[in-house]
C-alpha cells in the first residue's frame, strides 16, 4: 500500500468512524482485529481498484486464506499456492452463493485460472 492510498483510507476512515455503530457492519466490524482491516472494508470496489492494494483474507467459508488485489499488476507481490482474486474478479463474483464461490475456488485453484464474465 503506497503513501496516497493510505492517506485515502485515513480520510475515508475519518469520515466514517463516527457512524462504527450504526448501520448493518457495526457488529462485524467490530470482530475485525486491526484498524487497517476496518479501514480497507470501508473502500468501494472501485476504490479498492485503484488503489496498490494486496490484501490477505482468512476465508471462513473456504478454510484457508486468500488474497483480494488490485489489479493484475499486483499479481507477483502474492506468494505462491495462493488463490487470488483481482478487484475486476471480484465484481464479477459480487451475486454469486456460498456453494458457487467455493466451486470457483477449487476449480481457480486446480486450474490456475481467472474468473471471467
Amino acid at each position: 500500500m503506497n503513501k496516497e492510498d493510505r492517506r485515502d483510507i485515513k480520510k475515508k476512515m475519518e469520515s466514517y468512524v463516527d457512524h462504527l455503530d450504526q448501520g448493518p457492519l457495526s457488529r462485524m466490524l467490530r470482530n475485525f482485529p486491526s484498524e487497517k482491516t476496518k479501514a480497507l472494508m470501508v473502500l468501494s470496489l472501485s476504490d479498492f481498484e485503484q488503489g496498490t492494494y494486496v490484501v490477505k483474507v482468512r476465508s471462513a467459508l473456504l478454510g484457508e486464506d486468500i488474497y483480494f488485489v488490485s489489479n493484475e499488476r499486483l499479481l507477483e507481490k502474492v506468494p505462491e499456492g495462493f488463490a487470488v482474486y483481482t478487484a475486476k474478479e471480484l465484481r464479477a463474483l459480487r451475486c454469486s452463493t456460498k456453494a458457487q464461490l467455493k466451486r470457483i475456488y477449487w476449480t481457480k485453484r486446480e486450474f490456475d485460472g481467472e474468473v471471467v464474465e
